[in-house]
């Protein structure tokens, strides 16, 4: 389960905008008790139409921001963008941010929502809505990374280099890590998470990032033919993950995984060692890789086919020993350089 499924604060899509709902009201409260100096029992006209307000820019304000509440963000946004062209230095402008960042969310268009979210969370002081606003930066984010992560990445990068709560940027870490994830962009979810793990190293899901780095090379181990690299980094990474986190929920897949990667690194060793031994008809170029086999998996029916072939080439005096001179495929001729490895 990623930490968006098991954070409170991420849910599904009604009960997002159920949250915006009440931070928008919760906001232009705040707002009036700032601007306006009085107290909370003000606020009972909150979006009365008809009441009149202490100036018409505050008046535009309340009534936009009373559409983007109350379910109609294209004639808010209209509404809001007019009132910021005409009073931009106006201090109710800074409230509109929020607003039009709502806006577009409820719409769908979650590349603006991230950018007016960012205004207003720039332009205040209040941590509490900064974090807010930045809280719904990571939403904006999220929505579009679940269609492309790589669309999205860059937003993600941005809030992390601008947020100050460290709650708040190991969410965005993780979250973007589970998208690479999640898309089977590998390399990059590797990255992500190994930046998590350096950043947050005693955050409660170290131990998860620790384990979905093993994944990752876990993955690519059966999709890149790199010989036994990502076998071996895989193998290590999960004996890591063993050894640092031994009660973890996780270790049950990790030494199922441990043994799978074993078993396909013998595999691997094992084909290295038949191609050279059959195919090109060199067994001394195999001596490593049967070795490897006959000291790692001791007891295995490979390590005995691996002793096996072993004394066959130490007894095979028909065989040049390395270092020996080999000739050339010219008649008559021989050189030097040719050597058996």
């Amino acid at each position: 389960m990623s930490i968006r499924e098991n954070n409170n604060y991420w849910g599904s899509i009604s009960r997002s905008l159920l949250f915006i709902a009440a931070s928008c009201i919760l906001l232009c409260c705040h707002a009036t008790h700032t601007m306006a100096g009085g107290g909370w029992n003000q606020h009972a006209g909150l979006f009365d139409f008809t009441k009149e307000y202490e100036t018409s820019t505050e008046n535009d304000y309340r009534n936009a921001a009373a559409l983007v509440t109350f379910g109609y963000p294209q004639q808010g946004i209209s509404r809001l963008k007019r009132m910021v062209k005409k009073h931009p230095d106006n201090p109710w402008a800074v409230y509109a941010n929020f607003y039009l960042g709502t806006a577009y969310y409820q719409i769908g268009k979650y590349e603006e929502a991230f950018q007016y979210f960012g205004k207003y969370a720039a332009a205040i002081t209040d941590r509490e809505d900064i974090n807010l606003a930045q809280n719904m930066q990571m939403e904006s984010a999220a929505r579009i990374a679940a269609k492309n992560v790589v669309e999205a990445a860059p937003l993600f990068e941005n809030l992390i280099a601008e947020v100050q709560d460290r709650a708040i940027a190991a969410n965005a870490r993780y979250m973007l890590a589970e998208f690479y994830f999640e898309q089977h962009r590998y390399y990059s979810a590797m990255e992500a998470y190994l930046d998590f793990v350096d950043f947050h190293p005693y955050h409660a899901y170290a131990s998860k990032a620790w384990f979905m780095i093993a994944k990752c090379q876990y993955q690519v181990a059966f999709v890149v033919d790199r010989g036994r690299e990502y076998l071996m980094e895989t193998e290590a990474s999960l004996q890591d993950f063993l050894s640092h986190f031994p009660e973890d929920d996780k270790v049950g897949t990790a030494e199922e995984m441990l043994r799978k990667m074993q078993n396909l690194q013998a595999e691997r060793t094992e084909e290295i060692a038949d191609f050279y031994f059959s195919v090109r008809q060199n067994p001394y170029a195999a001596l490593e890789n049967l070795y490897a086999i006959k000291g790692k998996f001791p007891g295995t029916e490979k390590a005995q086919r691996a002793e096996q072939r072993i004394e066959i080439i130490k007894g095979n005096r028909e065989m040049p020993a390395p270092g020996k001179y080999s000739p050339l495929p010219i008649k008559g001729v021989e050189r030097k350089g040719d050597l058996i490895p």
